[in-house]
């Protein structure tokens, strides 16, 4: 299973995020990325960013995987908020579909290639919210990052 890491509300965090995808910024001494990565270590990586920023973002990390297409999967994928703490929490790798939600806001959705490959939209953003009502949800207990003030 790949997991992508993705960002949206991206303007809760402007003008600091104007240059930089929201998981790029730091709460603490590592940033949203970092810890997310560490809590989900031993998985494929991919990061889905605001076009505008790609380019840049590849520029300054030539080893990642960024905006991979998802229009035809070979593999399911994790698709997990980049504004997500993950000190509070971090969702299984393996399990069955579905839409993990704190509140109003997704924290991750657990999808099969199939799934992913049916649900309208090009983008992971696009992707994450066609499954959003498609697949089952399921109440978590975690913080996603709302506002720029709350990293501090």
């Amino acid at each position: 299973m790949r997991v992508c890491i993705y960002e949206d509300r991206c303007e809760c965090f402007d003008p600091v995020a104007l240059v930089r995808p929201v998981f790029e910024l730091l709460c603490g001494q590592e940033s949203l990325r970092a810890k997310i990565e560490r809590r989900l270590a031993g998985n494929a990586f991919t990061y889905a960013v605001r076009e505008e920023l790609a380019a840049l973002f590849k520029h300054q990390n030539p080893d990642l995987t960024v905006n991979e297409s998802l229009a035809s999967p070979k593999e399911d994928v994790l698709f997990v908020n980049g504004r997500l703490l993950a000190s509070s929490f971090v969702p299984a790798r393996d399990g069955a579909e579905e839409v993990g939600q704190a509140g109003d806001e997704v924290v991750y959705v657990r999808a099969k290639a199939a799934s992913i490959a049916a649900a309208d939209g090009a983008t992971a953003r696009e992707k994450v919210a066609s499954l959003e009502g498609k697949q089952p949800a399921k109440g978590v207990e975690a913080t996603v990052i709302g506002w720029i003030w709350e990293l501090i």
